[in-house]
């Protein structure tokens, strides 16, 4: 989680990561939520006028921001007090929320309806008839969705087993399985006629990612591309495949399916007020040497800036014996900048969100 804003003495409130922030209609919706997850709220901010508006407040953990129609659809947990969780929907001018899942959220939704998965069913459910349909039986976990298809897992078999629904034909297909692979997709892409995905364990404390990059031709057959990597992030980059290797700070690599080779390439996560992050095709290089203001850049991701570009400068002051970090994300047409502060304990004391759209004009800002 990051970003925050202070409510009283006792408890600070941070705005939260990229699954929580969703633009439409020239609004921009986002969470914030106290680090116990007790205490959550979902605001809007008016990109014209930035403007915010509380719309939603909740007493416990929310997240996964959906916008469909009229409606914000959220997932919700309640650890304090009974036990509760599930999905609600509340009106995008904010008002009562309500209840429309028990214990399982939404995997997929559009104009038309959403999908959601449970321990036994996978379900439709229409927002015209307002009636539900089975899709299909059995325990399944939703990955994500790509070219009107959605993609899951089976979820309690031991191994993996990959399976499609097309929504345009409303068709549940087997992808893909091998019983001798005993993980976990976590992270799937699709690249010409074959689809790529890690897979593998989360371990310790931290739940650290430990596996494999593998890829599904158009026969079903699975083949490793890669083992021992650290993250479950790629990336599409043209006609290649963007990974991580073993090690965080230098250890990257770009895959050419036509060769089957992987090329090494040098990613600096920070570097005396430089920071790079990757997502998909675009890595953005944030460059904050100067005291007053944060310059940013974008160039095509694996390379050595190719086609670097010169995409915002914003105003930004900092302060003499404080560390700053920053991070990027993308809400539709927009892209939000975000400034971390840490002072000379190490302690998270500010942070400021700035919302930039295409043309590099930052619109509005929010902390």
């Amino acid at each position: 989680m990051t970003g925050s804003i202070t409510v009283n003495a006792e408890e600070t409130y941070y705005a939260v990561g990229s699954y929580a922030k969703v633009e439409q209609n020239g609004y921009l919706y986002y969470i914030k939520s106290n680090e116990s997850a007790t205490k959550g709220y979902i605001y809007s901010l008016e990109l014209s006028t930035g403007k915010t508006k509380k719309l939603v407040t909740e007493k416990g953990w929310i997240g996964q921001l959906k916008v469909s129609g009229d409606y914000l659809y959220y997932g919700f947990s309640k650890v304090s007090g009974d036990y509760d969780s599930g999905e609600k929907r509340v009106s995008i001018n904010g008002g009562k929320s309500k209840k429309i899942l028990d214990g399982t959220s939404i995997d997929y939704i559009d104009d038309a309806g959403y999908i959601y998965s449970t321990t036994q069913d996978v379900y439709y459910y229409d927002f015209t008839t307002k009636t539900e349909t089975k899709i299909v039986s059995g325990y399944y976990d939703y990955i994500d969705t790509i070219d009107n298809v959605l993609y899951y897992s089976a979820a309690d078999i031991g191994y993996v087993s990959l399976y499609s629904y097309d929504l345009s034909n409303k068709k549940w297909t087997s992808v893909a399985k091998d019983k001798k692979m005993n993980s976990r997709v976590m992270q799937l892409k699709k690249l010409g006629d074959s689809l790529y995905f890690t897979a593998g364990t989360l371990e310790g404390t931290s739940s650290a990612f430990c596996g494999s990059l593998y890829c599904i031709n158009i026969d079903g057959k699975i083949s490793q591309v890669a083992k021992d990597i650290i993250s479950d992030t790629i990336h599409v980059v043209g006609d290649k495949l963007c990974y991580f290797g073993k090690d965080y700070d230098d250890n990257h690599y770009i895959y050419d399916p036509t060769t089957g080779k992987s090329t090494k390439y040098l990613l600096e996560y920070s570097d005396n007020g430089i920071e790079m992050q990757e997502i998909g095709a675009k890595t953005y290089k944030v460059d904050f040497k100067n005291s007053k203001k944060v310059t940013v850049y974008t160039y095509t991701t694996g390379t050595k800036e190719a086609n670097l570009n010169k995409f915002t400068t914003i105003a930004y002051a900092k302060k003499s014996g404080y560390t700053y970090y920053s991070q990027i994300q993308e809400a539709g047409d927009y892209v939000l900048v975000n400034m971390m502060a840490y002072n000379s304990d190490w302690k998270f004391t500010s942070s400021k969100w700035f919302v930039v759209d295409s043309k590099g004009e930052v619109l509005a800002k929010f902390s």
